[in-house]
């Protein structure tokens, strides 16, 4: 509560399958535009980067760091007087309208051959929310969705925001890292379709484009899996590397990567302004990256998905999903539905 209280920077985070969460309060804060700067890996601080990094303001934050586990720390109070309340107008066939007609316009977009996939993502707001009760959410999501990356971040000019997200950008554990290709959704008692596997295949080539042009030839790719994530499925492709591949070049490569497919589209630059003019709100930093880099040089990043932000009495919930050839309007904006709900349920 002091933290919120004195609008004090800074950010709780769980790494997934730990039960331990980091607490870093923020002594410095700097500004930035994220282009690949290779001393954002290799200086101890938490970096924060928006989707549009160009014209957006990046952060890193350094400070303090408590560390806390939840095994003894104690389950989460539940709070009973808590009332919610999703506002009508985001629920109105006039927002439902809005998303179906960007959703017409990426299309265009894939038939005229300038991208061949882009994502589509909307808002949902929650009214009557006090922000105050994040670390109530935050425990809460820690809880219940233990295999997946869970912050809670509170920044001075861009409000709290906190996640879930199961989805990795970049790894570094000594000599080895990591990227993952995750993209395609679908209810866990459905089938995978061509659909599906055509846009996570995007990614994955995606993926191995970029290692190519950095000259790593000998990385390693996993068979193609379904993970669960938030009471969703999704393909997933783990790619491992060695460090020393990008000795002096870490900053480039996540530069290249981002954003990747699975929340931009293909082409990316030709996608992502095509987002920018499409969607009618700022993502600002829903589906751009944050994690921790270590002072040895080991960093987890990870794609801010299945996330919200907490603003005047508000929750905002993002959620966007994958705009190919074969995409149909209807499942489209169902599937947003579906990777809200989780966050939704968590406020209400």
């Amino acid at each position: 509560m002091q933290h919120f209280n004195l609008n004090i920077a800074f950010v709780a985070y769980r790494l997934p399958n730990s039960n331990e969460i980091r607490l870093l309060e923020a002594e410095t804060i700097e500004k930035f535009r994220f282009s690949g700067q290779e001393n954002l890996f290799t200086e101890e601080s938490f970096i924060v980067v928006p989707f549009d990094n160009e014209n957006r303001t990046a952060y890193r934050l350094r400070g303090k760091e408590t560390l806390f586990n939840t095994t003894q720390e104690g389950k989460p109070a539940h709070t009973s007087d808590r009332k919610t309340q999703i506002a009508p107008s985001l629920l109105s066939e006039e927002l439902k309208g809005a998303y179906f007609s960007a959703f017409e316009k990426i299309k265009a977009a894939i038939y005229a051959g300038t991208v061949q996939k882009a994502i589509l993502a909307r808002q949902q707001v929650v009214e009557n929310i006090i922000s105050h009760r994040a670390t109530d959410f935050f425990l809460h999501l820690c809880e219940a969705q233990p295999a997946a990356y869970c912050y809670l971040l509170n920044l001075p000019g861009e409000g709290v925001w906190l996640g879930a997200s199961p989805e990795l950008f970049l790894r570094r554990k000594d000599r080895e890292m990591n990227t993952v290709s995750l993209a395609g959704t679908k209810k866990s008692a459905a089938a995978w379709s061509e659909k599906e596997v055509d846009e996570q295949a995007i990614v994955s080539r995606y993926i191995e484009n970029i290692l190519n042009s950095f000259g790593i030839k000998n990385f390693e790719r996993e068979a193609v899996a379904t993970v669960s994530a938030s009471g969703v499925e999704h393909l997933k492709t783990v790619f491992h590397f060695p460090a020393a591949a990008l000795s002096g070049k870490a900053g480039a490569f996540a530069a290249a990567l981002h954003p990747s497919p699975a929340v931009c589209g293909y082409p990316k630059e030709a996608a992502k302004q095509l987002i920018i003019h499409t969607e009618q709100h700022d993502r600002a930093l829903y589906s751009g990256f944050l994690g921790k880099v270590a002072a040895d040089g080991n960093f987890e990043l990870f794609v801010n998905i299945r996330c919200m932000q907490l603003i005047d009495n508000k929750a905002i919930v993002y959620a966007g999903g994958g705009i190919t050839a074969q995409s149909e309007a209807e499942a489209e904006f169902a599937e947003t539905e579906l990777k809200a709900k989780f966050l939704v349920d968590l406020l209400v």
